[in-house]
């Protein structure tokens, strides 16, 4: 079971460190000619995106932990 959630995780870990970037730059930026909206929606998309990163993250470590290994034979 393990194996199979490395992938997974490396991953979601290189994109949260990547995304999380791009907000802080957005949050940090000493840029004064960047208007309020778009710094609030450079912040909010990746903190957004990263949520959805953990919350499928966690989902496929449930379905590893009930046992079903292969999503493709739902489909």
């Amino acid at each position: 079971m393990w194996k199979k959630l490395i992938a997974p995780v490396v991953i979601v870990v290189l994109l949260l460190a990547y995304l999380l970037t791009i907000g802080g730059w957005f949050l940090f930026s000493p840029d004064p000619v960047l208007p309020f909206w778009v710094r609030v929606a450079g912040i909010l998309l990746p903190t957004g995106a990263s949520a959805a990163l953990v919350a499928v993250l966690i989902e496929r470590f449930i379905e590893l932990k009930r046992g079903q290994e292969d999503d493709i034979t739902k489909y």
